[in-house]
């Protein structure tokens, strides 16, 4: 197929990048896919403090009569990495020529700045959107995950991409019972004088953006791809959820009155519906079953609130301890699972 790859630059190209989801899915897949208004905000340096430290460049694939495909490529400079490179906002018709031209674009533009191993899909940064959908393609998509068609995972395969990893996505019904244990500890801990559970205070905005800055980058260190918050995006993290998240579903559980683990779901009040996004406790308190309390109080507001259906997500596959603790605790299973795919250049 005669096709042209081009760095988007104008803004009519920046138009075209963002409307060419409507040439690849129907009407009812389109509603599974992050709004254009929303990615638009991503690539904002007045809106997205995340925009600081990352570089990125998008690429899009022209044809006769239209785009085909699009593609971008980015540097996380936050990253422990130094040299990691990341694609994301991969979009493309079912023509591997033109999956590969735009990975040949990506590929030289991070060699370029001397990344020499390449990630994604990632949006921009591993802070957000990870994966490519390989199963659940038919489950509901309220949160705006990643949703992608099936063929997706051929054509990065055939640009000279391998696996990675696996990320899940665990389901909830308001019908499954917690563990034992995890009652048990919760009531334990409900009972002591030092443990406190309490939602997050949004009018005290900076103070409470530090907790989440500490606990996030100590919690989250040995996770794959972490790159630590700085205390400006904890900040644009609470001031941007703040209409998102009710404070009952952001919870702090505090140690002699100092927060030191937390607990975030995003509820859809509309569909009755929650996706617990986060949950993190400093490693100096994860021996005392401070996951279990915050886990059983989420779980006792969101079933007040007739919340039907929840969604654990992403969970690393190879996170073994984690994936036991939602199986055996929650009685969850896995409805989706997102690939992130490896490309080493020379």
């Amino acid at each position: 197929m005669n096709t042209e790859i081009i760095a988007v630059t104008s803004p009519k190209e920046w138009e075209q990048f963002l409307a060419l989801p409507r040439l690849i899915y129907s009407g009812k897949e389109l509603a599974k896919l992050t709004p254009p208004e929303i990615i638009r905000r991503k690539f904002d340096r007045h809106y997205n403090p995340f925009l600081a430290h990352i570089k990125w460049i998008a690429f899009l694939a022209r044809g006769k009569k239209q785009p085909l495909g699009r593609i971008v490529a980015s540097i996380d400079y936050m990253c422990p990495h130094p040299t990691w490179g990341f694609f994301g906002f991969f979009e493309c018709v079912e023509e591997e020529s033109i999956a590969r031209g735009l990975i040949l674009a990506v590929t030289n533009w991070l060699l370029q700045h001397n990344k020499l191993t390449i990630y994604g899909p990632i949006s921009l940064s591993t802070s957000d959107n990870l994966g490519c959908l390989v199963e659940g393609f038919n489950e509901v998509n309220p949160f705006y995950l990643p949703y992608n068609p099936p063929y997706y995972n051929k054509l990065l395969i055939n640009s000279g991409f391998e696996t990675s990893h696996d990320l899940y996505a665990y389901s909830w019904h308001n019908s499954q019972e917690l563990s034992e244990r995890i009652i048990r500890i919760g009531q334990r801990l409900e009972k002591s004088a030092q443990v406190n559970v309490r939602p997050v205070n949004y009018r005290q905005l900076k103070e409470e953006a530090r907790f989440l800055h500490d606990i996030y980058n100590q919690a989250m260190v040995n996770n794959w791809g972490h790159t630590p918050l700085t205390e400006e995006e904890a900040c644009f993290i609470l001031a941007s959820h703040r209409r998102l998240i009710p404070p009952e579903y952001f919870l702090w559980a505090e140690v002699e009155g100092k927060p030191v683990g937390l607990c975030m779901a995003l509820p859809n009040f509309k569909i009755r519906a929650l996706r617990l996004i986060l949950l993190a406790v400093k490693p100096d308190f994860s021996h005392l079953g401070l996951s279990a309390i915050l886990i059983k109080t989420i779980m006792e507001i969101a079933r007040q609130d007739k919340i039907n259906y929840g969604e654990l997500s992403f969970v690393q596959a190879q996170n073994a301890v984690v994936n036991k603790l939602i199986r055996q605790d929650t009685g969850s299973i896995v409805t989706k699972r997102y690939r992130l795919y490896k490309k080493t250049c020379e």
